[in-house]
């Protein structure tokens, strides 16, 4: 990644194409293609404490904003759902396995809809326990990328 500093509050990158903007108070825009990203700056931080704050790609992902609903994965929602232990805890039947699974192979919501859904079904106490979201894919990349600005911000030029 090349990093070209135009003024303190605003860096051109490429490899990939992008800029990264300290101009929106509260946060720091990203946009690289059609991706775009905001991470929370409550602090208003500087540049120059960046890597301080990030080091970690996980602590990235804490302050990103966008595309963070997750992905429904219905592999991970199936296998939780006949779980011994999810079973057992929630004293799940037979009958609510099959409107469980019946009602997660028909949806094409996102994570926090389908959470929703399940609350009005009266599954509310069980979907705490169900592991079914994946991070998007864009989530992990405009925050693979911010990390390698963050990483990379000593060389700018």
């Amino acid at each position: 990644m090349n990093i070209k500093k135009l003024d303190d509050r605003y860096f051109e990158l490429s490899d990939p194409d992008g800029f990264v903007s300290f101009n929106l108070p509260g946060y720091i825009s990203l946009v690289v293609g059609p991706l775009h990203q905001l991470f929370r700056n409550t602090r208003n931080l500087e540049c120059t404490h960046l890597s301080s704050v990030y080091q970690t790609i996980g602590r990235v992902m804490q302050d990103a904003e966008c595309y963070t609903e997750g992905v429904t994965n219905k592999e991970k929602f199936l296998k939780s759902i006949n779980n011994e232990l999810i079973l057992k805890k929630h004293n799940l039947k037979p009958e609510d396995q099959t409107i469980l699974k019946d009602f997660i192979l028909k949806s094409n919501h996102a994570p926090p809809t389908i959470v929703q859904q399940l609350y009005m079904k009266g599954y509310g106490k069980v979907v705490d326990d169900l592991d079914f979201s994946d991070p998007m894919p864009e989530l992990e990349k405009t925050c693979e990328i911010f990390w390698q600005f963050v990483r990379n911000l000593k060389h700018a030029t």
